[in-house]
């Protein structure tokens, strides 16, 4: 019983020592509730035009999609510059280039729906494959987005059940609203100095 209790405190420390060098692959809390508004305005914009042609529908995901990339884009290589130590690592170069395929993997998925008429499809595809990211960062960095991950991948395979509109409540409430509240978290633990992270 001693060995178990010793473990999970080494277990802890290791914890504690990763997240106060930034090594644990996470994003700062401002980026976490941008990415967070952004889901919210495009699944919001997303229900008003749910009868319009399916184009454009694409025209303003890729839209939200690219200037979100480029908000976080920024914000990153804001905080790259002033803590390069923390923020580029040989982890965080690995996760960039899953992410990166994961991207890929959602375009092809997405653009093979659309050509075959199943768009409603799309966002189901795009939260599993959003989910099995956060799932691979938080079990590879010692992170805890793993918890946002599997709450993405559930609903993601629960609305490719469901009509578009309910898809979309989904992604706004997991993806939106989670990423929101996941920030909350990020921001109190940056406050108890975990890590310190300065935009």
């Amino acid at each position: 019983m001693t060995a178990d209790s010793d473990l999970r405190e080494q277990i802890e420390a290791i914890r504690k020592g990763m997240r106060r060098t930034g090594r644990e692959m996470v994003l700062s809390s401002v980026q976490a509730f941008v990415r967070g508004v952004f889901v919210l305005i495009a699944c919001g914009l997303s229900y008003l035009i749910l009868n319009r042609p399916w184009w454009q529908m694409n025209v303003l995901w890729v839209t939200v999609v690219v200037l979100a990339a480029a908000v976080e884009f920024w914000l990153y290589a804001r905080l790259a510059a002033k803590h390069p130590e923390k923020f580029v690592t040989g982890i965080e170069r690995q996760m960039i280039k899953f992410l990166l395929l994961i991207v890929a993997v959602g375009v092809l998925f997405g653009s093979v729906l659309d050509i075959r008429g199943q768009g409603e499809l799309i966002p189901g595809v795009w939260m599993v494959l959003v989910g099995l990211a956060y799932v691979a960062v938080g079990l590879f960095s010692f992170s805890d987005t793993w918890v946002l991950g599997l709450c993405a991948c559930l609903g993601g395979a629960v609305s490719l059940f469901l009509p578009l509109a309910y898809s979309f409540l989904i992604m706004a409430v997991v993806l939106g609203v989670g990423s929101i509240i996941w920030a909350a978290v990020l921001r109190k633990r940056e406050r108890h100095g975990e890590w310190s992270v300065e935009i």
